[in-house]
């Protein structure tokens, strides 16, 4: 039953993504009724099916379904990595947010954005969500949200690629090209990258060592 509805939830996730990016690639980031209109129900098919993949498939609701879950004794180890991660995902979500904000982008008004947490990171939003959905995996000890982070990344990843090459060097052309080299990491800079490819490792550790228990909750 929560596989089902784990399924239903990333499968309305991607299809809100797919459905954003079509219409924001036809408007070419232009105003248009067919934006106003879906970008209004947007956020909602985005962030609830996203974070609640994690809880509905969370340790708790595994002990009354029997849904597995992952880290068994570790999990107070991960809660507060989980707390930590989600707390650099509010940071870096606000950050971002109170730039688009002061520059005008919620109102439409594009701009290169290259200072503040964009002089750090290309795409600090997806880098927030890709920190938040990790660390709510972890709080939430979720079996099937963690199997899913490979695709969550890969997701965002593929985002930002859309982003930068149908979008962004289209639109502000050689200067987005020098801002690019001069932030070359997509979605996580050194030496962060390093940091979370140590924790991917640690995570898949704990699951070959938990391997047996995972399956027999």
């Amino acid at each position: 039953m929560i596989l089902i509805i784990t399924i239903i939830l990333l499968a309305i996730f991607l299809l809100n993504l797919l459905l954003y990016w079509i219409i924001f690639l036809k408007t070419e980031m232009k105003r248009s009724k067919a934006w106003d209109n879906y970008s209004k129900v947007f956020l909602i098919f985005f962030g609830f099916p996203l974070y609640s993949i994690p809880i509905i498939s969370s340790r708790f609701f595994g002990l009354i379904f029997g849904t597995p879950y992952y880290f068994h004794d570790q999990w107070p180890i991960f809660i507060v990595l989980g707390i930590v991660l989600v707390g650099m995902a509010i940071k870096i979500g606000n950050l971002a947010l109170a730039q688009n904000k002061i520059r005008g982008l919620a109102k439409g008004n594009y701009q290169l954005l290259n200072g503040g947490i964009y002089g750090i990171l290309r795409h600090p939003m997806y880098t927030a969500h890709i920190l938040g959905f990790l660390g709510t995996s972890f709080i939430f000890d979720s079996f099937y949200a963690i199997i899913l982070i490979p695709i969550i990344i890969l997701t965002f990843g593929l985002g930002a690629y859309l982003e930068e090459t149908k979008l962004l060097v289209p639109k502000f052309g050689e200067k987005y090209i020098i801002y690019k080299n001069n932030i070359p990491e997509r979605l996580f800079p050194a030496p962060y990258n390093y940091f979370l490819f140590i924790i991917g490792l640690f995570v898949v550790y704990i699951g070959f060592l938990n391997l047996e228990l995972i399956f027999t909750v």
